[in-house]
């Protein structure tokens, strides 16, 4: 895989990550709407709440493993220690 691809990869991880949790509120607002309508537009509110922290802690939470992923890989590309680092540097011995 070229250099090009992973860096790529790498920014894509970091900002989806990035995305979710900053956007996590008004998503997960959406989301706890549509369940709502899904179980007959009614609910008790505490249910209603319960369901809306879910959905934001569920949404932060694949943000946040999205991001540090993300940027794990980046930093241990960038230091030399990720496992596509060659020994050899960028040639491959066959």
């Amino acid at each position: 895989m070229s250099k090009y691809v992973v860096t790529l990869l790498q920014v894509a991880l970091i900002i989806a990550g990035l995305v979710l949790v900053l956007t996590s509120p008004g998503r997960s607002v959406s989301l706890a709407d549509a369940w709502l309508r899904g179980h007959g537009g009614s609910a008790d509110t505490s249910v209603y709440l319960s369901v809306l922290a879910g959905y934001m802690q569920a949404l932060r939470l694949t943000g946040g493993v999205l991001l540090g992923s993300g940027l794990l890989w980046l930093i241990l590309d960038a230091s030399g220690l990720g496992p596509l680092v060659h020994p050899e540097g960028d040639r491959q011995v066959h």
